[in-house]
């Protein structure tokens, strides 16, 4: 992107198997938090979206820019449904 371009912004579905974290600071997270952030998900959503921008190269792939504690409760929910989907 060039100095002064915008970027699109957007809200789609994605696949949580095509995200891979980013550089981020937050790794860890106590268990029983995101196991009760992964029951809010199954319950109501995904409330607020995760930040992820697209990588270049021949695959589809998503780096996650803000929202590791929401990812972390998505994919802490989305294997316990079996739905790489879940949440959205």
């Amino acid at each position: 992107m060039k100095k002064g371009e915008r970027m699109e912004r957007k809200t789609t579905r994605l696949d949580v198997r095509l995200i891979i974290a980013g550089n981020n600071d937050r790794t860890t997270f106590a268990e029983d938090r995101l196991n009760e952030l992964a029951e809010q998900i199954r319950d109501s959503g995904l409330l607020q979206p995760i930040t992820v921008r697209r990588l270049e190269g021949p695959e589809e792939l998503y780096e996650l820019i803000a929202g590791e504690r929401r990812f972390s409760g998505l994919l802490n929910y989305s294997r316990l449904a079996r739905n790489p989907y879940a949440g959205y």
